[in-house]
């Protein structure tokens, strides 16, 4: 009887070594990980910014564009638990002036696993030095 539970834990443990395997890759793990050109990603940021230059900061600047999205440094779950991409983009406000956004994307962070998060730092407009001085903690 102890025989037989034994060769049923070690099907068992070599039945879940190919799930394993695909626990590990993040593109199984988060089909819909966004890249850093996503509309959605781009368009959160802008929402987000514009509404804490408002509401906490009681300043007008606004972003009005953001222009050439590009990737830098990447973990792909492997060496990381959670698959982070960082990216940045040059921001147009609404102030005439130019900046650098940094930001972050962490897949499956989001609700019950699910899901991205966001984190940004817009180039001079960190008055709390939430990350770091001059984006630091964000940047590729």
């Amino acid at each position: 009887m102890i025989r037989f539970f034994a060769v049923c834990i070690v099907l068992a443990i070599s039945a879940a070594s190919p799930a394993r395997a695909a626990i590990i890759d993040p593109l199984l793990r988060f089909p819909t990980f966004p890249n850093c050109e996503s509309t959605g990603v781009l368009n959160g940021i802008a929402s987000r910014f514009n509404w804490m230059q408002k509401k906490t900061f009681e300043s007008h600047v606004r972003i009005e564009a953001l222009h050439k999205p590009h990737s830098g440094w990447a973990s792909d779950g492997e060496d990381a638990a959670i698959p982070r991409l960082h990216c940045s983009a040059t921001v147009e406000l609404n102030n005439g002036h130019h900046s650098t956004v940094y930001y972050l994307i962490e897949g499956g962070v989001g609700f019950a696993g699910n899901g991205a998060h966001v984190a940004f730092c817009v180039l001079g407009y960190d008055p709390y030095r939430a990350y770091n001085g001059s984006c630091r903690t964000l940047r590729p």
